[in-house]
């Protein structure tokens, strides 16, 4: 565990590393089982012959079938021989027990330390940003290493997670954003579904270098729409791709806030960031989310 004075000449030396890229005149855009335990049950009981008579037909009982478990099987009666008797049906089978449901393991709270947060500046603006929103709200201190301005392709931001290895390889959650300065600050028009391939790809590969790092929980934030509507197509194609590729089955685990709607309404007048409400929208369905998932918070 770092000492609290290494922890505060970090985030300084993060804070002077983000001003400088304002001073150079970045253009810092947005930070982009259940266990089923089959229940069987057995069947019913053979029905008893009828009495001297043409030969009965013996009844067919039903199985009952239990949530998660197996159907029981059905009894079948036997008719007796003579005349004019009729044999009885068997009994139906019990219904079959439930399958008991699966338990999410709670990672729990530490000391911050095991918990970074890496991107551009949706995540942290300066004075503003998801990172401060989240520590305010959970009252937590975590290893922040994003930048404004800072995109996925030229390595930036992956970058700040070899960083934070660098500094502690014990990392158990990556709260993160990245590729809204790479795809909203291009040229391309439409989908740019090229450039936004490149950059689902190269998010995947660093979610792999995690994976083998022991990271056990990613949570990627994506951004909201911006003011210029001719930029809605490519950030929506994007948002498809992490969607689809960000799940709680992958390894590690993936958390992916898609905050849209949640920010409509509450973009800056530059027409890319949240307003401070919006970041602390964000910061709280962060939370909600580490909390409810049972991420290392």
């Amino acid at each position: 565990m770092k000492s609290n004075v290494t922890r505060a000449t970090t985030k300084v030396a993060v804070r002077l590393a983000a001003c400088a890229a304002l001073v150079s005149g970045a253009f810092f855009l947005v930070g982009c089982s259940s266990d089923d335990e089959s229940g069987s049950s057995s069947g019913g009981s053979s029905g008893n012959g009828g009495s001297a008579g043409t030969s009965g037909t013996g009844g067919i009982g039903t199985g009952g079938i239990g949530t998660g478990g197996t159907s029981g099987a059905g009894g079948i009666g036997t008719g007796g021989i003579g005349t004019g008797g009729i044999g009885t049906g068997g009994t139906s089978g019990t219904t079959g027990s439930g399958g008991s449901g699966g338990t999410l393991t709670d990672l729990g709270e530490g000391d911050g330390q095991d918990v970074i947060t890496i991107g551009d500046s949706y995540m942290n603006l300066i004075l503003s940003g998801i990172q401060q929103s989240l520590e305010r709200i959970s009252g937590r201190d975590y290893r922040n290493y994003a930048v404004p301005g800072t995109l996925v392709l030229n390595e930036q931001i992956p970058g700040q997670y070899d960083a934070a290895v660098a500094a502690d390889p014990d990392i158990k959650t990556v709260v993160m954003t990245g590729g809204g300065n790479d795809i909203l600050g291009s040229s391309c028009t439409g989908t740019c579904s090229a450039l936004v391939d490149q950059v689902a790809a190269r998010l995947l590969q660093l979610r792999d270098q995690m994976a083998a790092d022991g990271v056990q929980d990613v949570l990627i934030i994506s951004y909201g729409y911006p003011t210029d509507v001719t930029l809605h197509e490519s950030l929506d194609y994007s948002r498809q791709l992490l969607a689809a590729s960000c799940t709680a089955q992958s390894v590690p685990r993936c958390h992916y806030i898609d905050p849209v709607v949640e920010l409509a309404g509450k973009i800056r007048s530059d027409g890319i960031h949240p307003t401070d409400a919006g970041y602390d929208i964000l910061g709280q369905m962060a939370w909600d989310m580490m909390q409810a998932e049972g991420m290392r918070r």
